[in-house]
């Protein structure tokens, strides 16, 4: 499963709101407030304000303070990028104190078309709220009409913010001639840029971004061997694949180290041969394409017909007839290839293989809105393909999920009617997601958002794609699983926390086999795969 926040550019700076970092965000609060304009060039001044229009640097309690200027810098440039270099040349602590941007697009005649207020503190420490005779927190958010603002827009926000409020703790919006006290034309505090930047943080939960980076540079390729930049993923001592523009390699679990660069052995190359200084990333699922290009298994292409339309899928079909087949269900942001590293696994144990795809995959059918459902919708595609299995022929069925792909195997066992689900044999689960909520909190924590900002992102998750994670949550199966299950725990994952599931192990040491590897997610494979391929039989051979 792709991390919530991989690749989202988050960092922290001091108390400044980690999620400003997000270039995307950035460009969509400006298309927002000066609609039109998202592809236009942008400056943003980034200064530090007092609280009373005053321009200065605001460092702690007794700290001098002196005039900054302003500066500049275009929409090229992340906001979190520019505000680390404003502060490297202005020597400019970012520790809460109360930072004004001003964001101006060509066409505006130079007037702001947004002003975005961090409502920290003043210069000598105290709340700029305090100051100003509110109770901190409650101060408002202002949107002049006559700038450049969208006037509907402080009408979707201010009842956006009544829906969540339920203690009558959020400003509301102001609507008029500016109060005396701000000090610019279009002001927005930070509840405002909180409900927004939560907005599009969930957006990262519940749209997968398929796009590609290339992080490693292949620095030479000769006599089998790959030399690439080292880091964690090169360096790691196990089975992995390394793709580049036209080509792929897969690489044995030797590693050697000289100078910053990693020495691997390449077991096999497919397509180009990469150039010097190519560009590459490093991929767990080692094999590229489909059965054939990965292991010569031959395979036929089918179509599952689903709510949204038609989904296709490989069939696998070893010699005879069995009666018993494998339901393969990618993660989160994967594909069909997360199957190909056990592919041949299932076939020498003589089931029937169906690795499926699911809805928003880049090959099946788009969801109305667009977006993943985190299991509350795509479990459906799982439950169409047992019913594909069972009118082919298939007497049981194991389910057998990766990640996001397990929490939709077992909810679709456990929303399927009750004819349908006594097809389902048994369940192997590869690092699965039990419990959405510490998985994201996990992650949004590993990636410096603040702690206590969490917990609006999940509910904005949940607002925005109609969903509870408490009823997608699977942390009470050691009260409910009825069929054997082979758990694969890795105790090194960062992407999903493996608490929950070593925890529902051990609350079921009779139904459920725990297996252990210490690679990151969804490596257990990479790790061992001989130990790993034998627990799969092993499984097969009890439930089949």
């Amino acid at each position: 499963m792709v991390s919530l926040f991989s690749g989202t550019g988050l960092s922290t700076v001091g108390h400044l709101p980690a999620h400003l970092a997000t270039t995307d965000a950035w460009h969509s609060l400006c298309s927002r407030i000066a609609p039109g304009h998202e592809h236009v060039p942008v400056r943003v001044e980034v200064v530090v304000d007092n609280g009373a229009g005053q321009v200065l640097m605001a460092g702690g309690p007794g700290s001098e303070s002196r005039h900054l200027p302003s500066t500049s810098v275009t929409a090229d440039e992340a906001p979190g990028q520019a505000m680390r270099r404003v502060v490297t040349d202005l020597a400019l602590p970012l520790d809460g104190r109360l930072l004004l941007m001003r964001c101006h697009h060509d066409g505006a005649g130079g007037a702001p078309a947004l002003t975005l207020t961090f409502d920290g503190g003043t210069s000598d420490g105290e709340s700029s709220d305090v100051a100003r005779g509110r109770p901190p927190g409650t101060g408002p958010i202002f949107l002049d009409p006559g700038s450049a603002a969208d006037p509907a827009l402080a009408d979707r926000i201010d009842a956006a913010l009544k829906a969540r409020n339920t203690e009558g703790k959020l400003p509301s919006v102001w609507h008029g001639t500016p109060m005396p006290e701000q000090p610019s034309s279009c002001v927005l505090t930070d509840e405002l840029l909180n409900e927004h930047f939560a907005w599009e943080l969930s957006e990262t939960a519940l749209r997968v971004d398929r796009s590609v980076s290339w992080p490693v540079t292949i620095a030479d390729a000769r006599d089998g061997r790959l030399v690439l930049d080292e880091d964690e993923d090169t360096a790691r001592p196990v089975t992995m694949g390394v793709f580049w523009q036209g080509g792929h390699a897969e690489l044995t679990p030797a590693v050697s180290r000289h100078d910053g660069q990693v020495h691997r052995t390449v077991a096999r190359l497919s397509g180009g041969h990469p150039a010097p200084g190519a560009r590459a990333y490093m991929d767990s699922h080692v094999y590229g394409t489909d059965p054939m290009d990965a292991h010569g298994i031959p395979f036929e292409k089918v179509a599952i017909d689903g709510k949204l339309g038609v989904s296709p899928a490989w069939l696998v079909k070893p010699d005879g007839v069995p009666s018993t087949w494998v339901i393969a269900v990618h993660g989160r942001g994967a594909t069909r290839r997360e199957a190909l590293r056990v592919l041949p696994t299932l076939t020498s144990a003589g089931t029937t293989t169906l690795v499926i795809g699911y809805r928003n995959d880049p090959d099946c059918p788009e969801s109305p809105d667009a977006y993943t459902h985190l299991g509350d919708t795509e479990w459906e595609d799982v439950a169409r393909a047992v019913r594909y299995a069972h009118a082919c022929g298939a007497a049981s069925v194991v389910l057998y999920g990766w990640s996001m792909g397990a929490m939709l195997a077992l909810t679709a066992l456990r929303r399927m009617p009750p004819r349908e689900a006594a097809l389902i044999s048994g369940i192997v689960a590869d690092c699965p997601v039990l419990d959405w909520d510490a998985t994201f909190t996990a992650q949004a924590l590993r990636y410096g958002v603040p702690e206590d900002f969490v917990e609006r992102i999940l509910r904005h998750i949940e607002w925005r794609g109609s969903l509870s994670l408490a009823e997608l949550s699977q942390t009470d199966l050691a009260a409910t699983l009825t069929v054997p299950m082979l758990l694969f725990v890795d105790t090194a994952d960062r992407t999903v926390p493996p608490r929950p599931a070593l925890e529902l192990a051990r609350a079921r040491p009779g139904l459920i086999t725990l297996m252990t590897s210490a690679a990151g997610h969804g490596r257990g494979w990479n790790q061992e795969p001989a130990v790993y391929e034998a627990a799969v039989r092993s499984f097969l051979s009890s439930v089949t």
